[in-house]
């Protein structure tokens, strides 16, 4: 077994996307948590190009990764049916770590859950991550020691520069991709309304084409009703150049505050992307905390802490699995409440 100082190696499986985190990994992260072995793509050319890339091996087979002596497998593949891929790598004995979002079925998301508590093997993602990301815990911590109350409202938004056109790929099925902007840039933001405000019962979409190519919208608007009353808005545009692409901005209202994350441009010119308003005994505003994202926040890898509870064989992470399948639940009403222009309960 790899102390906890060797890295652990993996295998990188799906490539078009993958080859994005792979960069991060590199120069994002800068971690000897794990070290890429072997990458695999059903296209032999882009896993060749791959491979020659990184210096490692490559594979069009997934078997082959499989049966190869690397512990942990990072699926990089498209959302919908991740869930039996990710069976396929525990009962080879893998570990995994994926990527957002992570499935379109909530079924088939319950049951390789289930699946990884029953074989004792561990499944991260970026997001939703395992236990509560730095910056939502600063949130939580801020809840408690300013006495803030209940979170009773959320606005949250993604944005990027996107000018795309139709390409056959699962980005253009409104099937594998619904409510396609909320899906593609906005589901961190929808795992931190239900980490921050808890389980959904009402979601309803608004979507618009502004300038894509493809047949799937470029705007999207969700709105969430929380089971306790809370509302969250989401908004995700892939028409906005501004410098600020994917920056995640957030703003939630307690009863007694208000806290928000990346507003004001990122980074702020303090250097603060976390700010906290209270209001003075006259009843003025004051900021009254502040605080830095850490290099590893909410819709980041965390391979640190992933290795780490490989290393410990930790038992799989019920705050994982608990806003994973509330957000492939949220996903599911999503789609359905695009295709009926009505409100869905879940």
């Amino acid at each position: 077994m790899s102390t906890p100082s060797a890295p652990l190696p993996f295998a990188a499986v799906g490539l078009r996307f993958g080859r994005n985190a792979l960069l991060w990994l590199k120069s994002r992260y800068q971690t000897r948590a794990v070290e890429l072995a072997l990458v695999c793509d059903r296209d032999a050319e882009l896993a060749r190009k791959i491979g020659e890339e990184f210096g490692v091996p490559w594979t069009t087979d997934l078997d082959a990764v499989l049966a190869a002596p690397i512990p942990v497998v990072a699926l990089f593949t498209p959302p919908a049916g991740r869930a039996a891929l990710v069976s396929r790598c525990l009962r080879a004995g893998k570990d995994v770590m994926t990527t957002k979002p992570f499935e379109t079925d909530s079924a088939a998301t319950a049951a390789v859950l289930a699946e990884a508590r029953q074989l004792g093997r561990i499944i991260a993602s970026n997001s939703p991550q395992p236990g509560l990301a730095p910056d939502l815990r600063q949130f939580k911590d801020w809840q408690t020691a300013f006495g803030l109350g209940r979170p009773v409202a959320l606005r949250a938004d993604a944005t990027g520069p996107y000018f795309e056109q139709a390409d056959g790929s699962w980005y253009d099925d409104p099937k594998r991709c619904p409510a396609a902007p909320l899906f593609r840039i906005a589901i961190y933001l929808i795992h931190d309304a239900i980490s921050l405000l808890g389980p959904v019962e009402q979601v309803f979409v608004t979507t618009s084409r502004i300038r894509t190519g493809r047949p799937t919208p470029d705007q999207g608007v969700l709105t969430l009703r929380h089971r306790d009353g809370a509302l969250s808005a989401i908004t995700a545009s892939l028409c906005v150049k501004d410098g600020q692409s994917w920056r995640n901005a957030l703003v939630i209202n307690y009863e007694n505050g208000t806290a928000t994350r990346n507003l004001g441009g990122d980074p702020a010119p303090d250097g603060a992307n976390l700010r906290l308003i209270t209001a003075a005994p006259g009843g003025a505003p004051q900021i009254a905390a502040t605080a830095r994202l850490h290099p590893v926040w909410s819709g980041e890898y965390d391979w640190e802490s992933f290795a780490a509870a490989i290393h410990e064989r930790r038992p799989l992470d019920e705050t994982f699995a608990t806003t994973a399948l509330e957000g492939v639940r949220v996903i599911e009403a999503m789609a359905l409440s695009e295709q009926t222009g009505q409100p869905v309960s879940l």
